[in-house]
């Protein structure tokens, strides 16, 4: 049995690739199932979290009472350090549902008090605190027996990544409805209908959009034409270690000279626009484009003094402005818009960071709008 927590991560999941579990009782499996479900479609994916990392303890050190989350409990351990350091780490890599830096930053889950059948946090809905904390007792309850190896905890995981692995395959190998001869504003009404969903990570899909849109000017517009179109990365990617500029990056000569900002539901402001310029000091950019999906402006006076003072100062043109319009005005530069739905629709169902939920609910609007698949 490994003892460093990485490698138990990698044992599980290995594990969980060979089938569900048939030694877990079934009140185990019913509770695990549960909660792996509700994390895949984005809700209490905290409770799903702080569980890996809580089992993944108790497999490495069997004597440790998990429910002792935080080092200043007394013979208590620093759960939040071992997620921010491996877990939520390795669920990314991994291309499971994680949380951007640990379970533990939530507020219901953070409190000072054992994770007993009484603890105070307020995790809701109800079923999801009781199912978390009778895992838990669980788990605790079976293997108290001191230096005993943990497989009860081994199992658990096990099973998670199972069904962790079985969502994620499902989502990966769907194929998505591709509509044809449509007009400009079909097409912008479909995408502006899509991301309007509240579905899970629903604000890569204007990002997906604009990469797509992109593709095609690359091939279709001379103005593009040598154009090289940067990889789409991954919606958490930090660009301070990548080393783009924006979600959308275009190099010419190995020189990135165009990037995209796309922003959902965030309306652009004067801190967008600085946050852009401190990005383009001392680059060859000369076009920056700043879109949301959120078409107002805060503040239009000090956004065009700043983009102008930008243009003079450094050479660069940033434009900001709505995704919908934006995509009108790139549309009218395509010979043909089945190849953009194409290549939307292709990236969609690739995609690592949206999920399942939300690719179906292309289909859904789809439908709903009448538009012939």
């Amino acid at each position: 049995m490994p003892h460093d927590p990485e490698q138990v991560l990698r044992h599980s999941l290995t594990q969980g690739s060979q089938g569900a579990s048939s030694s877990l009782s079934e009140e185990v499996r019913e509770n695990i199932g549960k909660l792996v479900s509700r994390a895949c479609h984005n809700q209490s994916l905290a409770v799903l979290t702080v569980l890996i990392t809580l089992l993944t303890k108790k497999v490495v050190s069997p004597k440790q009472d998990i429910r002792l989350h935080q080092a200043n409990m007394l013979g208590g351990f620093s759960g939040r350090t071992l997620d921010s350091n491996v877990i939520t780490p390795f669920l990314r890599e991994q291309h499971f549902p994680h949380m951007a830096v640990s379970g533990w930053l939530t507020r219901s889950l953070e409190h000072g008090a054992p994770y007993n059948q009484d603890y105070p946090g307020k995790i809701k809905p109800a079923w999801v605190k009781e199912s978390f904390l009778d895992l838990i007792a669980t788990i605790e309850s079976v293997e108290r027996n001191i230096g005993k190896k943990s497989s009860l905890a081994q199992e658990c995981l096990g099973e998670i990544f199972f069904k962790l692995t079985e969502f994620r395959d499902q989502s990966s190998n769907i194929s998505l409805s591709k509509p044809k001869n449509k007009s400009i504003g079909h097409v912008v009404n479909l995408l502006e209908e899509f991301w309007c969903q509240n579905t899970p990570n629903i604000s890569r899909v204007p990002v997906i959009a604009i990469f797509a849109a992109y593709e095609c000017l690359v091939s279709e517009v001379n103005r593009y034409k040598d154009h090289k179109l940067l990889p789409l990365l991954s919606h958490t990617s930090a660009d301070s270690k990548t080393g783009r500029i924006g979600d959308v990056d275009l190099q010419l000569k190995n020189k990135t000279i165009e990037a995209v900002e796309v922003k959902h539901n965030i309306s652009i402001a004067p801190g967008l626009v600085q946050a852009a310029i401190d990005k383009i000091i001392r680059t060859p950019v000369k076009r920056y484009y700043i879109l949301s999906t959120k078409e107002k402006i805060s503040d239009l006076e000090k956004v065009t003094y700043l983009t102008t003072e930008a243009r003079a100062n450094y050479g660069c043109e940033i434009i900001a402005n709505g995704v919908g319009a934006t995509l009108k005005y790139y549309f009218r530069l395509l010979a043909n818009l089945d190849q953009f739905i194409n290549h939307f629709v292709n990236f969609l169902e690739q995609d690592q960071d949206v999920g399942y939920v939300t690719k179906q609910s292309w289909d859904k609007v789809v439908e709903r709008l009448n538009i012939k698949k």
